[in-house]
């Protein structure tokens, strides 16, 4: 089981929320197709700009060699010791193409 969101923040701002995959099914690639699908829906909409997300380091690498950088660090803020990551993309055409490419690559429409 898996689920995710993205919402609408101001304009020309989106953000990616809830992307959650049962550990029974980690591994496989719904992360990535779950992120993709998101990130290829927001890119349909005219006069976005930039995505954002939070997730924990943990995942911070990962969404770094996915086009995210790092903007911010929060310590403590999921509880001790738990940080919470802020990041960003930016959404130029070259990036919206690269998604939408890898959307094709698995079969998203």
């Amino acid at each position: 089981m898996a689920f995710g969101g993205a919402m609408l923040r101001v304009a020309g701002e989106a953000a990616l929320c809830w992307g959650v995959v049962s550990p029974q099914m980690h591994g496989q690639g719904i992360a990535e197709a779950l992120r993709v699908h998101r990130l290829a829906f927001l890119c349909g909409l005219e006069g976005l700009t930039r995505v954002t997300l939070d997730t924990n380091p943990t995942g911070e690498e990962s969404l770094k060699t996915q086009g995210f950088r790092t903007f911010a660090t929060q310590v403590d803020s999921y509880g001790p010791g738990l940080p919470r990551v802020r990041m960003e993309m930016k959404l130029d055409d070259d990036r919206r193409k690269e998604i939408l490419a890898q959307a094709e690559k698995l079969g998203i429409n």
